[in-house]
């Protein structure tokens, strides 16, 4: 993930009620096995409260940091404003740009080398759409013998907006596949 992507997540949490000195991206991960210190009015010598860093195990959705970024729209919004963020240069959210992927990623297979299956899910999660995961998943699926959800997901959660492919990633192996816009 993106050091700016990251503080982008970070500084939408704080107006949910999250610390606002914590928006630097050290403050994403604490190992578990670890303990975190939490000290009273920041004195060390004040006493601290005991905090023991577990991992939980969810059964529940997983969510890439652009999921994440999309429901915190003030927060992206500035930093697309500051043309911080590669996946901000996304496709138009307009009936004709889905009906141009749609039809585009009919005519790639996912049943296909892994670089080819990552860029593909990458370059849709790039358009930057509130349900571009949804989209990339259902394209996965269409490789009904080789899908599995926790391949998607290790993909999706390992996208990487600073070298991410794009549109063009997915007109490129469209053409290949036989589609003349």
């Amino acid at each position: 993930m993106a050091v700016e992507l990251a503080e982008a997540i970070n500084r939408g949490l704080t107006e949910l009620g999250a610390d606002p000195a914590a928006t630097d991206v050290s403050r994403l991960l604490r190992l578990p096995g670890f303990r975190h210190m939490k000290y009273r009015d920041g004195d060390r010598n004040d006493g601290a409260i005991d905090c023991p860093i577990v991992t939980l195990r969810s059964i529940g959705p997983r969510y890439t940091a652009v999921k994440i970024a999309n429901a915190l729209p003030k927060t992206m919004n500035r930093c697309r404003a500051k043309g911080r963020l590669s996946f901000s240069k996304g496709v138009d959210d307009t009936p004709r740009q889905r009906a141009r992927v749609v039809e585009a990623l009919g005519h790639v297979s996912a049943d296909c080398s892994y670089e080819i299956y990552r860029d593909i899910v990458w370059a849709i999660l790039s358009l930057g759409w509130h349900d571009c995961q949804q989209i990339a998943e259902a394209w996965c699926k269409t490789a009904t013998d080789r899908f599995e959800e926790d391949n998607f997901w290790n993909v999706a959660n390992s996208y990487d907006e600073t070298r991410t492919p794009t549109m063009g990633t997915i007109i490129h192996h469209a053409r290949a596949g036989g589609w003349d816009e």
